[in-house]
């Protein structure tokens, strides 16, 4: 079995860090490609710029506003502004939650 790159590695070790949150997404919702759940995973796996660590307090928040993000259909709007558009230091994370 080939190791995982480092990206699949992030992507496991969030997945399981929601899976034992309280949020109601399973493992089998998390793992489901294009899903909502799947691609806020995705994305805080391998798109978002501040790649906290998986047991970060904002990480959970962020999840949770991609899945709404996501679900909501956000990624096909006329004008959408992502976290990427934001500052990347990761101690302003709270703030930058609120202004996505």
């Amino acid at each position: 079995v080939p190791p995982l790159s480092s990206e699949e590695a992030r992507f496991k070790t969030l997945l399981e860090e929601v899976v034992a949150s309280e949020f109601t997404s399973d493992r089998t919702t998390l793992t489901t490609e294009g899903t909502p759940q799947n691609k806020a995973l995705r994305w805080l796996s391998d798109y978002d710029p501040f790649q906290v660590p998986a047991n970060h307090p904002d990480t959970l928040e962020r999840y949770a506003l991609a899945v709404f993000f996501f679900a909501t259909n956000g990624e096909h709007l006329q004008s959408n502004t992502d976290m990427s558009d934001t500052e990347t230091d990761a101690s302003s994370t709270a703030r930058n939650n609120i202004l996505w």
